[in-house]
């Protein structure tokens, strides 16, 4: 069977029907390091699934610190939902998927970014992120399907990857209040992690330039790919936050972003906690 390739011009057509200089194709070839991601899905590509990502992990040379991790295992026979901040927007992703999956026997679900759904080996692990019209239906009928299928579910409730506030701390946006409606519906067991992460300082700048320009498209999206290839040999921290019981869920909807604000902002807490 042929090994799927990445080509960035093909992306951007599927998103794009106008002109795109060549120029323009070359040199996102090249940010993207679309070369060295090829290589890397030739050598493996007859692995898959939740193995790919460890293969991912030990290829780049990253190490996983998790702290709490009993606290997941002793929730065993329940179905979990894990909510996370996102602070480097595919890294992160991989690695989570990676440990998570492994933990929970290649049980899990993970709506992702196109960053990552163009990575074809990590199959129908990965739900792909569209917040507009039909296909943000689709992906909640996906949803709905993996959870009947008896999986557990990862999700970034923030959407994107977490920016650079005014005080210089990276953090997620509002996080959707939406997956605690999802833990209600299904009776899911919400367990919060905290990835201890960020991005070049570069990705910032470009980042805190595009808004500064009031430019809505986040174009700082496309440095995500060189973003991940600087995660090299590095060695992160995970943290595990006590469970939340579906019972424990706010009943009433008005309610349930603060609820959600009130988690995100615990998270952040867990590394001060921990030591």
């Amino acid at each position: 069977m042929k090994t799927p390739r990445i080509e960035i011009k093909d992306i951007i057509r599927s998103k794009y029907k106008g002109w795109i200089p060549k120029s323009l194709i070359s040199f996102l070839r090249r940010l993207i390091h679309q070369q060295e991601i090829n290589e890397m899905l030739q050598l493996q590509g007859h692995i898959g699934g939740v193995e790919y990502a460890n293969r991912l992990l030990k290829a780049f040379d990253i190490s996983l610190n998790i702290s709490g991790e009993e606290q997941i295992t002793a929730l065993k026979g329940r179905q979990l939902l894990f909510v996370s901040n996102h602070p480097l927007g595919g890294l992160d992703g991989i690695a989570l998927t990676a440990w998570l999956g492994k933990l929970l026997e290649g049980r899990l679900f993970v709506p992702v970014n196109d960053l990552l759904m163009s990575i074809p080996q990590f199959g129908d692990i990965f739900l792909p992120v569209n917040k507009h019209g039909v296909q943000n239906r689709k992906l909640g009928e996906m949803m709905v399907q993996a959870l009947e299928e008896k999986r557990h579910g990862l999700t970034f409730p923030a959407g994107f990857c977490s920016r650079q506030n005014g005080k210089g701390e990276i953090r997620d946006t509002e996080w959707k209040s939406s997956f605690l409606r999802l833990a209600q519906q299904h009776n899911l067991t919400i367990v919060p992690l905290f990835f201890d992460a960020a991005n070049s300082p570069r990705f910032y700048r470009y980042a805190r330039w595009r808004q500064g320009l009031g430019i809505k498209l986040n174009i700082e999206m496309v440095l995500l790919p060189d973003e991940m290839f600087k995660g090299r040999h590095k060695t992160f921290n995970i943290y595990v936050a006590p469970p939340i019981f579906p019972e424990q869920i706010p009943s009433e909807k008005s309610k349930h972003q603060a609820f959600s604000d009130q988690i995100k902002e615990s998270i952040y807490r867990l590394p001060s906690i921990s030591k």
